[in-house]
């Protein structure tokens, strides 16, 4: 069954087994988090995108904005912002039981400048997952001024293994 699939795929398995169920279990959770950013991947630049709570529909993270996510006017990297919206949306579906997608579209709308220093909040949601295609949203936060500082949408094309 795992010819020629990845090791991020084999984990959700032994966590899931043949279910496709959500996973709202904060260990299960950072256990995915963890594995996709290890090895070499550019997942790796997301290593500090902690998950802090799930629900059912949401699965809520956060980040610090560090020196090397910033850009030169010492904000938070829109390209960063790019990345984690495919990043933390994956993980998302991941953790509703599909192990296998490719993006089909990706959309960001920067609203506000995270500032170095600052906590960034996220808030995903998987919003319709069909045969074939999945729909994500995702927010990005000040987390102290609970501004908005990016929004995201995410389609995905599941694999079918």
């Amino acid at each position: 069954m795992f010819q020629g699939s990845s090791k991020l795929m084999r984990l959700t398995y032994l966590l899931l087994g043949h279910r496709r169920e959500v996973i709202e279990c904060m260990d299960k959770v950072q256990k995915i988090f963890d594995f996709a950013c290890q090895g070499l991947s550019f997942n790796n630049v997301c290593k500090n995108i902690k998950p802090i709570k799930v629900e059912n529909d949401k699965l809520i993270c956060q980040f610090e904005v560090e020196p090397e996510l910033s850009n030169s006017a010492k904000t938070l990297h829109g390209g960063y912002i790019s990345h984690a919206v495919d990043f933390i949306t994956s993980m998302d579906l991941v953790r509703h039981g599909f192990l296998s997608h490719v993006s089909v579209n990706l959309n960001v709308s920067y609203m506000k400048p995270g500032m170095l220093g600052s906590l960034v909040r996220t808030e995903s949601t998987v919003l319709r997952k069909g045969k074939k295609l999945a729909f994500m949203d995702i927010k990005f936060y000040d987390d102290k001024k609970n501004t908005l500082l990016a929004s995201g949408c995410h389609t995905k094309f599941i694999l079918d293994f």
